[in-house]
């Protein structure tokens, strides 16, 4: 019988190049649950074990049902993009960082809440960080 993991990770938006290649990583660790979430399934070359989550992180109810169901997850790798056509205008479109705030606080929220998260890795540009004011308010 093998132990049970000791860690389990959410990955959110797995199915693109930063979200992708941690679920490639940590699906072949022995230690870690790995929960892929995003709009579509990634495209991994891995012989490990994930477990895929399709979920349109705009819906602060939806997000909220969706970690409920899970089990307790310990630790988020948040790779979600919603990027505009152009890239880089969206960078600087308020708009777009409102967006881009809202999708990390409908998830993070819930996560929180449960009281099981141990570690956030936020891999996303100065936008967002401005936009959350979640973000803003945890600041030191």
């Amino acid at each position: 019988m093998s132990a049970a993991p000791q860690n389990t990770l959410l990955i959110a938006g797995a199915s693109g190049v930063i979200g992708a290649g941690a679920v490639e990583h940590f699906a072949q660790l022995p230690d870690w649950d790995v929960i892929a979430l995003s709009r579509r399934a990634p495209l991994v070359a891995v012989d490990g074990a994930f477990t895929h989550v399709s979920l349109d992180l705009t819906d602060a109810d939806t997000c909220a049902n969706a970690v409920a169901a899970l089990p307790p997850v310990s630790h988020l790798i948040y790779a979600a993009v919603d990027e505009a056509p152009g890239l880089f205008s969206g960078w600087h479109d308020a708009d777009r960082m409102a967006l881009k705030g809202a999708m990390f606080e409908n998830l993070l929220r819930p996560l929180a809440k449960s009281g099981n998260l141990r570690h956030v890795s936020l891999l996303q540009g100065a936008g967002l960080w401005r936009a959350c004011p979640s973000c803003r308010d945890a600041a030191p």
